[in-house]
């Protein structure tokens, strides 16, 4: 699977089968976002950390999903121009 930290700088010239790869990327990383996302309210639930780690933590899986949301809507974008 294809890091998804290795996007590409330049959607433009992304054929549509790099598109459809980079969507498949994009959603599982998606996945692994809302199950991190759950598994840390558990782990704060339970009092396993801290309320300001819980907060560093969170913060940074929001900015993470609205990175993820912004490819989502760039890759479906591309896609209906390639197709």
């Amino acid at each position: 699977m294809r890091d998804i930290n290795e996007w590409p700088g330049d959607g433009s010239v992304m054929t549509a089968e790099q598109v459809a790869q980079l969507e498949i990327s994009n959603r599982s990383w998606g996945k692994q976002l809302r199950t991190a996302a759950a598994e840390l309210v558990n782990e704060r639930l339970a009092n396993r950390i801290s309320r300001e780690d819980y907060t560093v933590l969170r913060t940074r899986g929001k900015a993470d999903a609205g990175e993820h949301q912004r490819r989502a809507a760039v890759l479906s974008s591309r896609l209906v121009r390639t197709i």
